[in-house]
């Protein structure tokens, strides 16, 4: 509900104060031009039962006991673009949020809480969307609904989704957390950035499709991503787009699935004819199930790249239709594989004989095997798998040996190791 032009509110020392504009405004005005100014458009918060947005000289425009009926007008009244900011606090929501390009709509974080009662979160108000900016908000729809739902989009660029959390309510896998499909024979997507998300009890996770002979999203950037019990967690789905179109040199990294009982595939690729280097660094599936694939990828997908993760860890659970992926295991914090080895060293004093070592094997499971040998006469007494850091993740092999002969004093006494994934 808008606010008349000529009533305000003022809020000071605790009151709240409803005043019209008349000399008082003007007066304030001519004393200060910028007394009034805010950083942002709009700001939206709560005031009791209601919500409010003033906006950028501090004037109450909309006000309901419907936070769609603020926050939409807020939208709707920046046609150029401009800045939302939402305070901390719960806003029901009755119905979806349309976004418009160039407006941007911020919260605090997990404590600003929109809560969509009836419908899915977020449409977008035109065919074509860009230079959004989505960041810090928790994100709540009903269940078979999604919390971004932009399809019918036929150009989205330069958009920005950051800090997030996007959540079914009913928690019985259905609908999807955010939805971008690309439509028409020329629609297109690129440049966009899905940052530092966390999406909760859908039926997708994220769901990328084209839809159109020429149709295309590429070039798009995922990272720090946590998708929690959803039956698919990330999908790129090149339905009906033709050679050279489709879902092209898009980037995953650290994108983490966290399975459920149903979880079918963390990440599946599929549909299309000509879709291709898409890149996953340190991607990763856990805690799935024995009939869930990590990764499904079709044959329209050429030249996938795989650096570091663990989605080829369970050749069983890793399906590759076409047989092009890349993978490549790189020594970082620590080494993706699935075989490691190295030396070790104790250093003699003279007259011990018995040494304890911790070895870390830098494999991204710990059900792995160890092989010990040493370069003279021995025997080793322990070999186990700790929990040094502790996080629940055993990354160290504890080893004991004991000499025939103590090392002589400042001797460096080498200890091979190897350690392989068993399961």
């Amino acid at each position: 509900m808008e606010r008349k032009e000529d009533i305000g509110r003022m809020h000071t020392a605790g009151l709240t104060i409803d005043f019209e504009y008349g000399e008082l405004w003007r007066g304030l005005h001519r004393s200060n031009p910028l007394s009034f100014k805010r950083p942002f458009s709009f700001t939206v918060y709560q005031d009791r039962d209601k919500y409010m947005a003033e906006d950028w000289r501090g004037r109450v425009r909309y006000e309901d006991d419907d936070a769609r009926e603020v926050i939409q007008p807020c939208v709707n009244a920046l046609p150029d673009g401009g800045k939302i900011f939402i305070r901390s606090g719960t806003y029901t929501l009755s119905s979806f949020l349309y976004l418009r390009s160039n407006v941007w709509i911020v919260g605090e974080g997990k404590s600003t809480v929109l809560d969509f009662t009836e419908k899915e979160g977020f449409r977008s108000a035109t065919s074509e969307l860009h230079d959004v900016l989505v960041e810090g908000l928790y994100i709540k729809v009903p269940s078979g609904y999604r919390g971004f739902n932009l399809s019918g989009v036929t150009d989205m660029y330069n958009c920005t989704f950051r800090d997030l959390t996007i959540e079914n309510k009913g928690k019985d896998l259905t609908g999807c957390g955010i939805w971008i499909q690309i439509s028409t024979d020329t629609g297109r997507g690129w440049n966009n950035k899905f940052e530092n998300l966390k999406i909760y009890w859908f039926g997708s996770g994220i769901a990328l499709k084209t839809d159109g002979s020429h149709a295309w999203f590429n070039v798009n950037n995922f990272v720090d991503i946590m998708v929690y019990a959803c039956v698919y967690g990330v999908t790129l789905d090149g339905l009906g787009a033709g050679e050279g179109f489709g879902l092209r040199g898009n980037h995953f990294r650290n994108v983490w699935i966290q399975a459920h009982s149903n979880t079918q595939v963390g990440f599946r690729l599929i549909n299309g004819t000509d879709n291709g280097n898409n890149t996953f660094v340190d991607c990763r599936c856990i805690d799935e199930h024995p009939g869930s694939y990590k990764m499904y990828i079709s044959d329209t997908y050429k030249y996938t790249v795989i650096i570091g993760g663990n989605l080829r860890l369970f050749p069983e659970r890793f399906y590759d239709d076409g047989l092009k992926t890349i993978v490549i295991d790189f020594q970082g914090l620590y080494m993706k594989g699935l075989k490691n080895s190295g030396t070790a060293t104790v250093t003699g004093d003279g007259t011990t004989t018995t040494f304890t070592v911790d070895i870390p094997h830098g494999l991204i499971s710990d059900k792995v095997a160890c092989k010990i040998t040493l370069d003279r006469d021995g025997t080793i007494d322990k070999v186990y798998l700790v929990d040094t850091e502790p996080d629940g993740f055993y990354e160290t092999i504890r080893v004991q040996v004991t000499y025939a002969t103590a090392p002589a004093s400042g001797e460096e006494v080498p200890i091979y190791w190897s350690a392989e994934v068993v399961e």
